[in-house]
């Protein structure tokens, strides 16, 4: 008889779970605009025209979109090969451009190839043009190996969002809310200072964004530590969440939000966001150490490079960072 009545409030939960678990309907599902090359197209196009309006010489701009254009493909190319979804190219005027993409798990290593794609074989390209001119007097364009090695090793410099800063922010921050807020104001402080030293609009501009991204931090701080006070798990892709986390974790952001008056498609975008997906294959020490001298060579080679050819020069600054 006892027997029986276990058995009996066993199916009962069971029942009650399922129908508990049927409250919640399915999470809201996200769909992409598939890339629109017309769309990269009158990107560069504004880019280009924006430094026609400022006076600049329009060879010097083809050059600087031809290296923007070679920078950002590698970076596609290997997203490409990686997976990602939905990647397309954009040219942002007095900025430079970016390729954006989408995929739900990235290793380490993954996401070091994919940021060392862009500067890399820029830098590689910008040295062999540089030495064909200069012993073989191999003229292709004058100042395109210049603009190929400048504008790429810019782009290493250890700041967000440049690659430099992307690559040292997957290498040490992995996922970590405090090293990847204190990173966030160290790239601040660097981009303030070279705003004030070279009176550059672009660094402050970038630093205005970086602002932000350190006020959504913070907020995205508050939430996550409110879905751990209530039990919910945030470690997860977004393919992994089932209906029901999804909606307790909208429940809290809409309670910090603002309630009912915030749009469903925004609260699902702040679930997305919170969400920590496990980093797949992290990177040894060893490897870590390695990287970073592949970045120290690729910096300081092909500036030895270029004084070896130019002993008198420096080289001269530009306004635009591709990120």
């Amino acid at each position: 008889m006892i027997f029986l009545i276990r058995l009996w409030v066993s199916l009962y939960f069971c029942f009650m779970n399922d129908a508990f678990s049927e409250q919640y309907p399915p999470k809201p599902k996200f769909s992409s605009p598939a890339p629109n090359p017309i769309n990269t197209l009158i990107s560069a196009l504004l880019f280009l025209g924006m430094f026609l309006l400022l006076g600049m010489e329009l060879r010097m701009i083809l050059i600087v979109v031809l290296v923007l254009l070679f920078h950002e493909m590698g970076h596609f190319v290997a997203m490409r090969h990686f997976g990602y979804k939905n990647v397309s190219l954009f040219f942002v005027p007095f900025l430079g451009a970016f390729v954006s993409g989408e995929k739900e798990k990235v290793s380490s290593k993954q996401q070091v190839i994919t940021v060392l794609a862009g500067p890399l074989p820029g830098i590689i390209v910008g040295a062999i043009l540089l030495i064909l001119e200069k012993w073989a007097g191999f003229y292709p364009v004058k100042g395109l190996p210049e603009v190929f090695l400048f504008l790429n090793i810019l782009n290493l410099i250890p700041i967000i969002p440049l690659d430099g800063g992307k690559l040292f922010e997957t290498l040490f921050t992995e996922g970590r809310a405090s090293f990847e807020k204190a990173f966030l104001y160290i790239s601040l402080i660097l981009l303030v200072s070279i705003a004030w030293w070279q009176q550059s609009l672009a660094a402050l501009f970038i630093g205005v964004f970086i602002v932000l991204r350190l006020r959504n931090a913070y907020r995205m701080d508050r939430l996550r530590n409110q879905l751990t006070r209530v039990g919910i798990s945030y470690s997860k892709s977004w393919d992994d969440l089932g209906d029901e986390e999804f909606w307790k974790m909208e429940f809290q952001v809409r309670k910090m939000l603002g309630g009912a008056s915030v749009p469903l498609e925004s609260s699902a975008i702040w679930v997305k966001n919170l969400l920590l997906p496990p980093i797949e294959s992290k990177l040894s020490v060893l490897s870590k150490i390695m990287i970073v001298l592949i970045w120290l060579c690729s910096l300081i080679l092909p500036l030895l490079l270029y004084f070896y050819f130019h002993p008198t020069e420096l080289p001269s600054s530009s306004s635009t960072l591709s990120v």
